[in-house]
């Protein structure tokens, strides 16, 4: 295994996100949030960007894209009470600074300081990720169940250095 600070090198940079899955807490059968017999977080094509700088900062956005209506307003602080939670159901953004560390099992656990976040409640907290590192792939997993469907969730983001 490379150490965290190799990993935090290879880390740097941006990441698309790839594929959302969710296993349920229940099965050890990994499952998409696709399929029909679960509820997509994003809709069934999100689109997201993951940013980690040398710096140990990063940022998170993370939106559906299949929103069928626009604002009745072009301005960006404007909408209706009904657009406006809508657009909140549907988006996740989140930033502030990160570390790497190794678990007690040899896992890479990531660690995400939420400073600011499109959910009020994540401000301030930490958001940690168990962590894999393959090639141009990263993926990321809940460390345990969340209340999102109670499954361990897992998003895959390529980089974005490659597919340019």
């Amino acid at each position: 295994m490379s150490s965290t600070s190799e990993v935090q090198e290879k880390l740097v940079g941006g990441w698309s996100l790839v594929s959302a899955t969710a296993e349920s807490s229940n099965s050890t059968t990994m499952r998409s949030i696709l399929s029909p017999s679960s509820t997509p977080l994003w809709g069934t094509n999100p689109k997201g960007i993951l940013l980690y700088t040398a710096d140990n900062y990063m940022s998170v956005q993370v939106v559906e894209c299949e929103r069928d209506s626009t604002f009745s307003t072009n301005d960006p602080r404007g909408g209706t009470r009904d657009e406006l939670a809508e657009c909140m159901k549907r988006f996740t953004a989140y930033s502030g600074s990160f570390n790497i560390r190794a678990t007690d099992h040899g896992e890479l656990l990531l660690e995400h300081h939420v400073e600011v976040c499109s959910f009020p409640n994540w401000t301030g907290s930490v958001q940690r990720r168990i962590m894999e590192l393959d090639g141009n792939l990263l993926l990321l997993r809940t460390e345990g169940p969340i209340l999102i469907e109670a499954c361990v969730n897992s998003l895959s983001f390529s980089d974005m250095s490659v597919i340019r």
